[in-house]
């Protein structure tokens, strides 16, 4: 009983939740170790540009939210997909 709580505590949380970075909204998306990131902006017609400074804002999204850092990132699409990192998460 005790090692099937530690599991539930130690699992990922889901979070769906959008932020501002600069001038832009992102909504991130957390499922497991998965991240999902994407410029909200898409809806109005929109296309991810794969920019650094895009990217950046981004990975800045994923910190904002959840505290952890994104790694193995790329794009999908307009999606900008990884895995989470919370290693340095204090």
């Amino acid at each position: 009983m005790l090692t099937a709580l530690m599991m539930l505590l130690a699992a990922p949380a889901t979070v769906n939740q959008t932020v501002q970075v600069d001038e832009s909204r992102y909504r991130v998306l957390v499922r497991g170790d998965e991240v999902k990131v994407f410029n909200k902006a898409l809806i109005t017609g929109q296309r991810a540009n794969g920019s650094t400074k895009q990217r950046d804002q981004m990975r800045q999204a994923v910190s904002l939210v959840t505290g952890c850092q994104i790694k193995d990132d790329f794009w999908r699409g307009a999606v900008l997909v990884g895995v989470m990192d919370c290693s340095g998460k204090q």
